[in-house]
Formats: C-alpha cells, sequence, structure tokens
C-alpha cells in the first residue's frame, strides 16, 4: 500500500487567504460522534472561537463519514486550527487515522448553512445529524 505524504501544518495553514475560515477535516475515525469531536476541539482552546459545525452521518450505519466543516470566527483562528490538529491523530479512540485539514471549498456559516439545505434539509430529522451553529453565549457558563 503507498503511503500518501501530508503536507506540513505550517504550509497548509499559510494556504488559508485572510477570507478563508471554513475547515474541512478528513480522516475523522468513524467512530466520533459529533459531541466527541466538539469537546476535542474546544479542549484544544477552541471553545467559542467557531460558529458552524458539522460532521456528516451515514444514516444506515449511525456513524460519521469521516469528514467534517468546522467555521471559525477569523482566519488566523482557521489557521491555528490547522497547526494544532493537521496531521495528528485524535486522541478519544485508538485509531491509525491521521487528521488532514484543509480549506473547505464552500466558506463562511451562511454559504455552509445553504449548501446543507439545500442537500440534505428532508433528509435530515434527528437534530444530532444536522449542522450546529454557535453564538459566543453557547460558550459561557
Amino acid at each position: 500500500a503507498s503511503v500518501v505524504e501530508l503536507a506540513d501544518a505550517e504550509t497548509v495553514a499559510a494556504s488559508f487567504s485572510d477570507d478563508m475560515t471554513t475547515v474541512m477535516l478528513r480522516n475523522v475515525p468513524n467512530r466520533y460522534i459529533c459531541e466527541e469531536l466538539l469537546s476535542e476541539v474546544m479542549a484544544a482552546g477552541f471553545e467559542g472561537k467557531f460558529d458552524y459545525f458539522y460532521l456528516p452521518i451515514d444514516f444506515k450505519t449511525k456513524r460519521n463519514r469521516g469528514y467534517g466543516f468546522i467555521n471559525f470566527h477569523t482566519a488566523e483562528l482557521a489557521r491555528r486550527f490547522v497547526l494544532a490538529f493537521h496531521g495528528r491523530p485524535l486522541e478519544r479512540y485508538s485509531s491509525k487515522k491521521i487528521l488532514e485539514v484543509s480549506p473547505a471549498v464552500t466558506q463562511g456559516t451562511a454559504a455552509n448553512e445553504k449548501q446543507c439545505d439545500k442537500k440534505d434539509r428532508d433528509r435530515i430529522n434527528n437534530k444530532w445529524f444536522k449542522p450546529m451553529l454557535f453564538t459566543p453565549e453557547d460558550f459561557e457558563l
């Protein structure tokens, strides 16, 4: 099996222009549920730093599809997230999967909401399977 070389985190972070705030995560272990991934993101210092989170779920298996999206308040926060998560495994479960973080094709909360609405609005009934929107108040105690 061939091994794909990941670009280093600094190179990926530098690829985010100042208008890029949405990251795509790839190679998320399929056992992760949204609360577990959110917990790791927030524990790494990103609590209150994002307003959109989506971990698509396979309706048949009830497991995530291995990728997700997070929109941060600024491009600088997105770059910091790349430096914190790109090229490393998540911690909750033992897995050989190494996260790959890149700029998402669709940028910004509004555009991502519109994109998801167009594709999944009528199919997704379970609120835990839908994209999550956050306000700063959501992170207050």
